[in-house]
């Protein structure tokens, strides 16, 4: 009779072969990261230099910050307003049925 319970297991030496390469094939995944990683850097810092003699940029960008952020407050400023407006609405229509309830009972 066949043993059904160790018929898929590992040699114990293919498995620590298996687990050698993999993790051989991690560490140079890693190392290339790192060097890809170090060439971005690189080349930030020699974009960051081209433009930092643009300050026409560098204010038009600051300008843009500061747009936006009066256009966010002016939406949520005015959601605000929908929403008190809505809910004063929506209190007024609950009054209204609730008073045409009480006049159909009584």
């Amino acid at each position: 009779m066949q043993n059904c319970y160790n018929s898929g297991r590992i040699p114990r030496e293919n498995g620590h072969d298996q687990n050698a390469k993999g993790q051989t094939e991690s560490f140079n995944f890693i190392k290339e990261l790192a060097e890809q990683n170090k060439l971005l850097k690189q080349r930030i810092e020699e974009l960051e230099a081209e433009h930092a003699n643009c300050p026409e940029l560098r204010t038009y960008v600051e300008e843009s910050k500061e747009k936006m952020k009066q256009i966010q407050e002016q939406h949520l400023k005015q959601m605000d307003e929908v929403n008190v407006m809505l809910a004063e609405q929506q209190k007024q229509e609950v009054h209204s049925c609730f008073n045409k309830l009480i006049t159909l009972y009584t």
